[in-house]
């Protein structure tokens, strides 16, 4: 068996293999942070967080953006959530970008996430005008290398969106926000003079609690581990493979601190551990194929999907595109599309 035939089984072995779980932020204030929002990484299998630098890394793993290739990069994707559900469309707005300065980078990102309209009420009940649920967040970040092979990250963000502050009708929204941050680890090694390793660690959304009304929720904390492999194949043929463990830090009590919360976090049900795996084919770095699988517990998150994604470079611009299927015919996630269109320079 050749060299290329052995990357083959490797990496159809590994996507094969894989198991994902999606964590469970149902009851998070802030559950458009969790969304994959680029469709690169969506198509596979909404990995990304040692993944090759990209103007989305800022979602991932910012401290990526010190081994940029480019100067800087801005970036807007899209994702239409909830197509097929009767009662409303989710679309999810994604805009990122960097700029290099020697072994450091700034970046930032804005997103915005609409889930549905509501029909507001008054104290009879008597119906009134619509009201769209929306939510955003805004975030700066700093990436610097440390040597050759390492590099580090930290953002901060401001997360905000509207609730229903009764249970028993909606009778109007109230707002709510949070500060937190990201912390970012990269590494990646040349194992030889055309193949890569790479490591990455990120720490998501760590801050204070969102206050709705007289309730304090946690933001959805999160830790994601992944790593990635590429091999470059006859010059022109470049073959990655990665994989990526996710692990939600909220607590289940949500009166506990958060800085107790963090650690009590570990004790959860071991079901909302994730590893999600994929792997991405390009030809001469212009156009791209990814695959990736995602399998969760529908009773503890998303379920289980399948991924695909399409890419294509032309000079400076880039234009991705991901498909997503459910198993487990969950409407919310059938058929879902990623369109993300990046300009670097």
């Amino acid at each position: 068996m050749n060299t290329f035939a052995k990357i083959l089984l490797i990496a159809v072995f590994g996507a094969a293999s894989s198991l994902s779980l999606f964590a469970q932020y149902y009851n998070s204030p802030a559950l458009h942070e969790v969304m994959a929002p680029d469709a690169r990484a969506a198509g596979m299998a909404d990995m990304g967080v040692a993944t090759s630098p990209d103007v989305f890394s800022q979602h991932w793993n910012l401290a990526k953006y010190a081994f940029a290739k480019d100067t800087g990069g801005v970036g807007l994707s899209y994702a239409p959530w909830m197509l097929r559900t009767n009662e409303f469309s989710s679309p999810l707005f994604y805009l990122a970008g960097f700029y290099k300065i020697g072994q450091q980078a700034i970046s930032a990102s804005v997103r915005y996430f609409s889930d549905g309209d509501a029909t507001a009420r008054d104290a009879q009940g008597n119906e009134g005008a619509s009201l769209n649920r929306s939510r955003y967040s805004f975030d700066l970040g700093y990436s610097h290398t440390w040597g050759k092979y390492i590099s580090l990250g930290l953002a901060l963000r401001y997360t905000a969106y509207n609730f229903h502050p009764e249970n028993n009708g909606i009778s109007g929204l109230s707002n709510a926000g949070a500060l937190a941050g990201d912390l970012g680890f990269y590494f990646r090694y040349p194992s030889k003079k055309t193949n890569e390793f790479a490591l990455g660690l990120s720490l998501k959304n760590m801050g204070m609690k969102v206050t709705e009304g007289s309730t304090k929720r946690f933001l959805p904390m999160a830790m994601n581990l992944g790593f990635r492999y590429s091999w470059l194949i006859l010059t022109q043929h470049q073959l990655s493979i990665g994989m990526d463990v996710n692990k939600p830090l909220v607590p289940k009590d949500q009166t506990k601190t958060v800085f107790s919360g963090f650690f009590a976090a570990f004790g959860n049900n071991i079901r909302e551990w994730g590893v999600s795996a994929a792997l991405e084919y390009s030809f001469i770095e212009r156009l791209f194929v990814r695959a990736g699988y995602h399998l969760g517990d529908k009773d503890y998150a998303l379920g289980s999907y399948f991924t695909a994604g399409l890419g294509a470079k032309w000079h400076q611009f880039s234009l991705d595109a991901s498909y997503m299927v459910s198993a487990h015919a969950n409407e919310a996630l059938t058929n879902i599309v990623h369109i993300g269109l990046q300009y670097a320079f």
